[in-house]
């Protein structure tokens, strides 16, 4: 994935293959709206927002390297 290395995208599938919830005795945190999250849940997400954050970035720096040439009509 962009912007993760091989064992992070590795970490990301492993945790994105598992239940959303804690099982029990399991460890939870507040996100950044507040809300509660199990410990595998708040590292999901901050995998996440690596991967997109680069890939937002990646897809920026395409459209510049395109510049004008790109039109729909």
């Amino acid at each position: 994935m962009i912007g993760l290395t091989h064992e992070e995208t590795f970490e990301f599938e492993r945790l994105d293959g598992q239940a959303a919830l804690p099982q029990e005795g399991g460890q939870a945190a507040h996100d950044d709206r507040g809300l509660w999250v199990a410990g595998d849940e708040a590292r999901w997400r901050e995998l996440y927002a690596k991967h997109e954050g680069a890939w937002k970035a990646w897809m920026a720096q395409s459209r510049a390297d395109q510049g004008g040439s790109f039109s729909l009509y």
